[in-house]
């Protein structure tokens, strides 16, 4: 079975469109205590994600092999890591079974990496839904979101007209304009991480 190759980390849904250039948001106020929270219904790689994008930051290199084996999030795994000399990111993984307490985690966050199983054509929906949640809560206004569609070099990944219309990128786009950025990623071959971390960076204007 031939798996199909990520082109491009810089997805193009409709009139929703980002620059080839490693995306970063506008460097947000000063903080002294930094947290990003990473979210996203059961399944899609979080796990992952975050154990790859803080690897590349020690290392600085992207290993081509890494432990997929991980132990699904059921509550929230905190992980903390230097950002320079004085500060440290503190990194929220919420489980999905979380959900009714994600609005409490955003209220201190920096920014959200949402991370969809962009594989999964049964769950697509309800990660749309837990994202329009989110996005709804006046604690994550005007907050930089990178929407990570994970797993995109699956054979069964979901059509991208599919996910436009599912997430209702167009909508996202009227309602929070350049605060949100989408990513094909793969966590598990590493593909693009180094762009979410780029992201996440950008947020501190490192």
């Amino acid at each position: 079975m031939t798996v199909p190759e990520l082109t491009s980390p810089v997805v193009v849904l409709g009139e929703y469109s980002f620059s080839k250039t490693r995306p970063s948001p506008q460097p947000r106020k000063r903080l002294t205590r930094p947290n990003l929270v990473v979210a996203g219904i059961g399944g899609s790689g979080k796990s992952l994600v975050l154990r790859r994008m803080l690897a590349l930051h020690k290392t600085g290199i992207q290993d081509p092999h890494v432990d997929a084996d991980v132990v699904p999030s059921v509550g929230v795994d905190i992980n903390t890591f230097p950002i320079d000399k004085k500060r440290n990111m503190v990194c929220k993984e919420v489980g999905g079974t979380m959900m009714p307490l994600w609005p409490m985690y955003m209220k201190d966050c920096a920014g959200l990496v949402y991370v969809v199983d962009a594989s999964d054509s049964f769950q697509l929906g309800a990660s749309a839904a837990a994202l329009r949640h989110i996005l709804s809560l006046p604690a994550i206004r005007g907050k930089p979101v990178l929407l990570a569609l994970n797993k995109s070099d699956a054979p069964c990944v979901v059509p991208m007209e599919d996910v436009e219309a599912t997430f209702d990128i167009s909508s996202l786009r009227e309602e929070i304009g350049d605060a949100m950025v989408v990513l094909k990623t793969s966590a598990l071959s590493g593909a693009n991480i180094d762009d979410v971390l780029s992201w996440v960076r950008g947020i501190y204007g490192l």
